[in-house]
């Protein structure tokens, strides 16, 4: 479903990504990890074109989607991002806030919409959410409420960007769960994320992130068995 080849990217010529190659199938978890400043969240962002590459090719379901031509709406109508921050749309309440893509993207009545909205916020426990604006939500119903907006448009993909770094820990629990409801959705994600109870429980395989170099791809219980090599039980030291 994803394919990375010589992916290279730098910022004000420091490099941020270097050579990065690697493949995701499709329906596979793949967590990233790493130290912060290793080039994570500057890797899921070149998987759908928030962020442009100087060298390298990304292949997503068989197109190289950095060529020249391509309608980045259309491609991001197939890629759910949901940020760290969480990205919502603050004058806008939360049922608004999930189907603005079905209306203005796809083109859905707004009845038709709303009634899709409806379903994806009743599936994370946030139905009578659904006309409360943001600043009227916890950080963890936010977060609920961006899944829910990426998801709406049915992608292939969903890349997720520290979807917990911005929560009180608190919160961290509930967005960890409504994530895991998706695993057995047979949705193709890319997670970046400090939480390793998470990786245990979720993912496939992991990616280890070090100075814009992909140090480690490995299948999940290979990488906590501290069997990966130095990189990962260097890395693995502060878990």
């Amino acid at each position: 479903m994803i394919r990375l080849v010589d992916v290279t990217k730098s910022y004000g010529g420091e490099p941020a990504l270097r050579n990065v190659t690697g493949e995701i199938q499709a329906g596979e978890i793949v967590v990233v990890c790493g130290p912060s400043g290793s080039g994570k969240s500057t890797l899921i962002r070149t998987i759908n074109r928030l962020e442009p590459i100087q060298a390298g090719q990304i292949f997503v379901d068989g197109r190289d989607i950095h060529l020249s031509g391509w309608s980045v709406n259309d491609l991001r109508s197939t890629i759910g991002f949901v940020f760290q921050s969480f990205g919502l749309f603050q004058h806008l309440d939360a049922l608004a806030n999930v189907t603005l893509a079905l209306r203005h993207v796809r083109g859905l009545p707004r009845k038709e919409a709303e009634a899709i909205g409806l379903a994806q916020l009743e599936r994370f426990g946030l139905a009578g959410k659904a006309r409360h604006m943001p600043s009227q939500l916890s950080g963890g119903q936010q977060q609920r409420v961006a899944i829910a907006r990426a998801l709406v448009m049915r992608p292939s993909v969903l890349l997720l960007d520290e979807p917990t770094s911005a929560l009180d820990p608190e919160m961290v629990g509930e967005v960890l769960r409504t994530i895991e409801q998706l695993a057995g959705d047979g949705l193709t994600m890319v997670c970046v994320t400090h939480e390793m109870g998470f990786a245990k429980r979720v993912a496939k395989r992991v990616w280890l992130m070090a100075a814009g170099e992909l140090k480690a791809d490995v299948e999940k219980d290979m990488f906590f068995a501290n069997d990966a090599g130095p990189d990962v039980r260097e890395f693995l030291k502060n878990y």
